[in-house]
């Protein structure tokens, strides 16, 4: 068990991020001696936070964090004055910019992650940039400006901007080159709609996924490139044969933007729900593919 699960289970989300938070700025302040120096501190740790009057004070950057942490539980109204008054203590707290750009609509929000962006450029820079390149998501610091890029890609491919999304998500897998973070999803239907079959290529066989949304990404992309034929036809039933409850979802008249509500957890809902959610107007904007799909139901049925 870790350390922070000793004092978190029974703590809401903010008071473990918090907790989290002080135990990040504990080690950054510290420069150990020695291995038992070393063993005393977090022997410390694993009994509990000293009281509020014997630790440091917070630096303006942790009043500021702690300061998002409570918004993240308040009302969107209540949670914007908070970020808002957590900038004007640290003008350039990028968790800050996260979280408006989060409740914020669309256009609105872009101009907070650019801001964030641009911060978290100007911070990971120069020598830090190249010892941590292709580790951007597992060092607590970065992770809130790879989540200011994700959203801004997000608003970009939400408003058909794909030309524009597709830098900024490679820029996010060349940071994270495991892509704890999926942007692979958004920047592969990005790369169908485009055309760019050099690009799809080269990231299909890079990560080698071969789940659902994966196996759809395929059937549409070699539809789009060589049309209706047996090897087109045969994806959408490797696909199909994957996760059938996508292509209901595909075909369906309905716009779907949210998760509906699911009184059993079903992994392969929750797969198929967030590939429709994200590419179902990616297969509505394709001549002919949702047509595609309703011409071969029977295909697809014979076949098993």
């Amino acid at each position: 068990m870790s350390i922070t699960n000793n004092f978190t289970g029974h703590l809401t989300r903010t008071q473990n991020k918090k907790i989290i938070s002080e135990f990040i700025q504990r080690l950054e302040m510290k420069t150990f001696d020695s291995d038992e120096d070393r063993a005393n501190f977090f022997s410390g740790l694993s009994r509990g936070l000293e009281p509020p009057s014997k630790r440091e004070p917070l630096t303006f950057k942790d009043q500021a964090v702690n300061m998002v942490l409570d918004a993240e539980n308040l009302p969107d109204e209540t949670g914007r004055k908070l970020a808002t008054q957590a900038l004007s203590i640290d003008p350039n707290s990028i968790e800050a910019y996260l979280y408006l750009g989060s409740v914020e609509p669309h256009l609105k929000a872009i101009s907070y992650f650019k801001k964030g962006i641009k911060i978290g450029k100007e911070l990971f820079n120069d020598e830090y940039l190249k010892e941590n390149t292709g580790l951007f998501w597992n060092i607590p610091e970065t992770r809130p400006f790879m989540e200011c890029l994700n959203g801004y890609a997000v608003i970009l491919y939400d408003l058909d901007r794909f030309a524009e999304a597709i830098p900024i998500l490679e820029h996010i897998l060349k940071l994270n080159i495991t892509d704890d973070m999926g942007a692979r999803r958004l920047l592969m239907l990005s790369l169908i709609k485009t055309d760019d079959i050099k690009k799809f290529r080269k990231y299909d066989e890079k990560f080698q996924d071969n789940d659902a949304q994966q196996l759809f990404n395929r059937a549409l992309f070699t539809l789009k490139i060589s049309g209706d034929n047996d090897t087109s036809r045969n994806l959408l039933y490797q696909a199909n044969k994957e996760n059938k409850n996508i292509i209901p979802g595909l075909i369906s008249m309905s716009k779907i933007k949210r998760f509906p509500f699911f009184e059993k957890e079903d992994l392969n809902f929750v797969i198929a729900f967030e590939y429709i959610i994200m590419a179902k107007k990616i297969w509505i904007q394709t001549d002919g593919a949702i047509n595609w799909i309703r011409k071969n139901i029977d295909f697809l049925r014979n076949l098993g």
